[in-house]
């Protein structure tokens, strides 16, 4: 079944100035200015916590570090009820605009990096920013209709389409969206539940972040229209990473493969091994690795 978007249904991202929060590296900036690495969270934008543990660690590393809070995930705004990965696309783009006109940083030496969700977004920004020179996605999903059919069986997938249908004809006849929870959008297993039950207070989440219903139904509809694999044979010269669980439900094995098949570039996969799924690249000791990971790839390609 094809799922038509239009894209005047959303005001472009590019028209809202963005949130960013910049780091900078202790100590005097070279003549030609550190190099940089814009961070794209993932779907809830993370949790602060993890954000500050990403920022210190490429801070750390002698990277100016800009972490993006997207308008989608700001409470109390229109936006706060939809997660529509194009317009986080243009926050991420305009973002290396403004971390590349610091005077503390080498225009000529900048990355992004993104976590989960984040990481098709950074491959789309990569593509579409004029002076980005290396890209790394951690734990990142690809095409949004496999994502999303992936987590589903076949009577599970006819039952959801159904009623994205249902939710716009009741909205053709004048009543309002359909909000419902993450978990509807995204029906994680329940291993996948329990375990992000278990680290919920190192990664700073409530329990009650994935039943909420705060989200549009409709906003499934921008989910499933994203393609990051279009995206990746756009990057060129931009050398990609994908670093992945072995065991990921979320950033399935053929949505990986397919990024870096389309990939017009340097690309590469690290896998990280021994049953590693989709939360231990959110938690330490897979945290670090993965990071030590993306860290030496910007080491290399940002020279």
């Amino acid at each position: 079944m094809h799922l038509s978007l239009n894209p005047s249904d959303t005001p472009s991202a590019a028209q809202v100035p963005v949130d960013l929060e910049v780091h900078v590296p202790e100590g005097d900036a070279p003549s030609s200015g550190f190099p940089a690495i814009l961070y794209c969270p993932g779907l809830r934008g993370n949790p602060q916590n993890l954000n500050r543990c990403i920022t210190e660690y490429f801070t750390n590393q002698g990277f100016v570090t800009g972490a993006i809070r997207y308008k989608e995930i700001q409470p109390n705004t229109p936006e706060h009820a939809w997660v529509r990965p194009l317009d986080r696309v243009h926050e991420a783009v305009q973002s290396v605009d403004i971390m590349s006109a610091r005077d503390d940083v080498d225009a000529n030496r900048v990355g992004i990096y993104g976590l989960s969700y984040g990481g098709p977004i950074a491959i789309c920004a990569a593509s579409l920013a004029t002076n980005v020179r290396a890209v790394v996605s951690a734990a990142g999903p690809g095409n949004g209709w496999r994502m999303m059919r992936s987590m589903r069986t076949r009577a599970e997938w006819s039952i959801f389409i159904a009623r994205l249908e249902e939710d716009r004809r009741r909205q053709e006849e004048g009543e309002p969206p359909t909000k419902v929870s993450l978990l509807e959008l995204l029906p994680f297993s329940d291993s996948y539940q329990k375990k992000l039950l278990k680290f919920q207070d190192e990664l700073g989440l409530s329990p009650d972040d994935d039943v909420d219903p705060k989200y549009f139904l409709e906003t499934a509809f921008y989910m499933l229209n994203f393609h990051p694999e279009q995206a990746a044979a756009l990057l060129h010269n931009i050398p990609l990473l994908q670093i992945c669980g072995d065991q990921d439900e979320c950033a399935t094995h053929a949505q990986i493969e397919e990024i870096s098949k389309f990939a017009s570039c340097e690309n590469k996969i690290h896998w990280m091994p021994g049953g590693t799924d989709h939360l231990d690249l959110h938690v330490n000791p897979g945290r670090n690795k993965q990071l030590a990971l993306a860290s030496d790839w910007f080491a290399t390609h940002l020279h």
